[in-house]
């Protein structure tokens, strides 16, 4: 009889030991990294809600007011453009062709005799071949018939011809010079048409427009024939502007204005108005008014827009006029700059007043974009960027 301990401690190698499945390390990861990408995908939420949120802002509005006597003078503003004082200088195409090269665009500053275009000068040129071939014969004949005319005389001297040979011979050399001058004209004309092929600026100047392309035909009989460039300079710039009807009979040559531009945001073009209501729009119930800038710099290009103020001398009860103005500590002002925040849909905008004028009672005269009612914003919340959502927080009356 075997006993079991016995066999048991004599055969460990026949047991076999009992084993642990590992851990599902695969799925503990998984779950670990579901948890952290949701706490980076909140915690980017909560980010973007907080800055995204509308700012709360301090509003007021713009008002319009009749400026009485506390104002020295009134101002009459307008929207007008730049052009070019007293006019642009066009360079038309001179002969009829198709246009073979382009060699200035618009803003190059060109000089009076460069060449800006040039047109196809093959038919021209062959004009020009025959009509020299033309003027040629024109001159051998006339120096044939001067010399039939010489021997004439001399024939008549000594008796050996009439006066009607001496006649007829003059009557030939008159009709062979008039054939030489025709000629001769047709060959200078065919030869100016050459020169004009190449179409040169008459002055200094900037392009500021160009309407022709390589390929394209010019000529009075094409859609384009007039001006193939437009130039000026930008020394001698004015400002055209609309000036309403009821403000035109205030506004006299010789009257100070102040002109601004987007593009040059806080500066000030000041000049002199030139002319005062020449052209009536009756759609727009305005007349039309030059001022002269005295200080573009060559800064200026036609058709940019502007806004002008006109400053109209004299105070009077008469002469009061309803302005729309913005408190004074409203204002931002940055040395010469001044601006005014304004709720945009919603949204944060600046609007530039360049050199604003005190009406002397705590307000400013407002700027073109500023309408009555406009909302305006606290200069508290003036280190808010353009386009920042905002929100109003409350009123100021």
């Amino acid at each position: 009889m075997t006993d079991p301990i016995t066999t048991s401690t004599q055969e460990p190698s026949m047991m076999q030991p009992t084993m642990i499945p590992p851990p599902n390390r695969r799925a503990t990861r998984l779950f670990a990294f579901g948890v952290w990408s949701g706490a980076i995908a909140g915690a980017f939420a909560l980010i973007v809600f907080w800055f995204g949120r509308p700012q709360p802002v301090a509003i007021t509005r713009a008002v319009a007011r009749e400026l009485g006597s506390s104002f020295a003078g009134s101002i009459v503003q307008a929207p007008g453009w730049i052009e070019a004082r007293p006019y642009a200088t066009l360079v038309p195409g001179l002969v009829d062709g198709t246009v073979t090269s382009v060699r200035a665009i618009e803003g190059d500053a060109v000089k009076a005799g460069q060449v800006l275009a040039t047109i196809d000068a093959r038919p021209f040129e062959e004009a020009e071949q025959q009509t020299a071939g033309a003027y040629a014969m024109a001159r051998a004949e006339t120096v044939q018939a001067r010399l039939q005319h010489t021997l004439a005389d001399a024939r008549l001297s000594v008796g050996e011809a009439a006066q009607v040979d001496v006649d007829l011979a003059a009557a030939q050399l008159a009709r062979a010079e008039g054939a030489e001058l025709m000629a001769r004209g047709a060959w200078e004309r065919a030869a100016l048409d050459v020169e004009r092929c190449s179409v040169i600026a008459p002055v200094d100047g900037v392009i500021f427009e160009r309407r022709v392309e390589p390929g394209e035909r010019i000529g009075s009989d094409m859609e384009n024939e007039g001006a193939m460039f437009a130039l000026f300079d930008p020394a001698m710039v004015q400002v055209r502007c609309d000036v309403p009807l009821a403000d035109a009979g205030s506004v006299l040559p010789g009257q100070l204005a102040e002109v601004t531009v987007d593009a040059f945001k806080g500066r000030t073009f000041r000049g002199t108005v030139l002319v005062g209501g020449f052209r009536a729009d009756i759609a727009k119930n305005t007349l039309q008014v030059k001022i002269g800038l005295d200080d573009a710099d060559g800064l200026l290009r036609p058709d940019t827009l502007t806004r002008v103020r006109i400053m109209v001398p004299g105070s009077s009860a008469g002469s009061a006029r309803t302005q729309v103005v913005v408190p004074a500590d409203w204002v931002v002002r940055d040395g010469s700059r001044s601006t005014v925040l304004v709720m945009d849909a919603g949204f944060l905008r600046r609007v530039d007043l360049g050199e604003a004028t005190d009406t002397g009672d705590g307000w400013i005269i407002a700027a073109d974009g500023i309408r009555p009612g406009e909302v305006l914003v606290h200069p508290s919340h003036a280190s808010l960027p353009d386009g920042t959502r905002i929100a109003p927080k409350e009123e100021t009356p």
